[in-house]
């Protein structure tokens, strides 16, 4: 990962343009590495559907403290999938309370992987925390 204090965009909200034209504000859930580039996964703000969003982060012009920060959608599906496994990774790795661990080993399940329900009940829970 870059030599960047990631925490300073914990709070971070982007707004992005949907293929109707409608304004989404995105929250960030979490920055991972993947093959020398960093990226964001994001997901809606105040909604219900539990659709994750994954973007490049580019590091620009450091001025005194504070480095330009661009983010860039991945549209290629391909690699949006590979992300989306290394982000249930990332996911599963932080996970520390006792029901978060029983979920990640119903993951293991075909029957619950089918089940995109449970995962968006996850994703809610772990945007909440």
């Amino acid at each position: 990962m870059a030599d960047f204090d990631y925490e300073s965009l914990e709070d971070l909200t982007l707004t992005m343009e949907s293929e109707d034209g409608e304004e989404i504000e995105l929250e960030l859930l979490t920055i991972f590495e993947y093959e020398d580039v960093d990226y964001g996964a994001f997901t809606e703000l105040n909604s219900t559907e539990n659709i994750v969003y994954f973007f490049s982060l580019q590091f620009g012009e450091t001025r005194g403290e504070e480095t330009e920060v661009t983010f860039e959608c991945v549209e290629d599906e391909t690699l949006g999938e590979t992300l989306l496994g290394i982000f249930q990774e990332v996911i599963d790795s932080d996970l520390d309370t006792e029901e978060e661990i029983e979920f990640a080993q119903a993951m293991d399940e075909e029957e619950i992987q089918e089940d995109e329900s449970q995962w968006d009940k996850f994703i809610n829970k772990k945007i909440e925390d």
